[in-house]
């Protein structure tokens, strides 16, 4: 599992985004987890439901409150609702900033630096998977076969891309002849190609002419 800790510079942006286009907001205080399930792929857990069913001791990653956590490209959150004190409002702070992760902004925007620093999110999502998500993120879409008819790759063809909402296309490929027997995901933008390769670089195969910037998965 990879283990990660708030970047709070980024935590009232992300916040701010949560409150302006989650509909599940009809109260104030607004309850979190409702929020999160329905604009997000994050799975919730509390601390005490992983030591009650797998004897896992979440304060030992880091966090006496909240901590996420990557498996198999499954964000995963694990909340300590137990805290002694006051915690409430501080879980629901590293909740929804947690919440936040994946490439895509709330409002449909994506980067080189968004798509490196979340590369595993894509790794084992099918291709209805991340059409779901960009749904989400406001994106209309349709699904096609790639155009090479000796291709196995479907394509998410953008429907309403903007200047913010900046995907035009999503490649997901579970492996070709000409890469190799390696799962990836090509994400084109309006200015620029990125692909997200579930692999070590030496299992890749690339005739060097790839048009696409690369991000292989990372092992720790």
């Amino acid at each position: 599992m990879i283990a990660s800790k708030p970047d709070f510079s980024k935590a009232y942006i992300a916040a701010n985004e949560l409150l302006a286009t989650g509909k599940e907001l009809d109260t104030f205080p607004f309850p979190i987890k409702p929020l999160i399930k329905a604009n997000t792929d994050v799975s919730l857990c509390s601390f005490e439901k992983a030591k009650r069913k797998f004897n896992a001791n979440i304060k030992a990653w880091g966090s006496e409150s909240a901590v996420l956590q990557e498996y198999q490209g499954q964000a995963i959150i694990f909340y300590n609702k137990e805290k002694t004190g006051n915690p409430k409002p501080r879980i629901k702070f590293n909740l929804q900033l947690f919440a936040s992760s994946g490439p895509i902004s709330m409002t449909g925007n994506v980067s080189e630096k968004s798509i490196s620093d979340h590369r595993e999110y894509f790794f084992g999502k099918s291709v209805h998977e991340i059409e779901k998500y960009l749904n989400r993120r406001g994106y209309q879409t349709i699904i096609r076969p790639s155009k090479n008819p000796d291709s196995k790759a479907a394509v998410i063809k953008v429907l309403n891309s903007t200047h913010e909402r900046n995907i035009t296309q999503v490649l997901v490929s579970p492996g070709s002849k000409r890469h190799g027997e390696v799962p990836y995901v090509k994400i084109s933008t309006d200015n620029g190609r990125y692909k997200v390769i579930n692999s070590r670089p030496e299992e890749y195969k690339t005739d060097g002419k790839e048009k696409a910037k690369l991000f292989f998965r990372r092992y720790w």
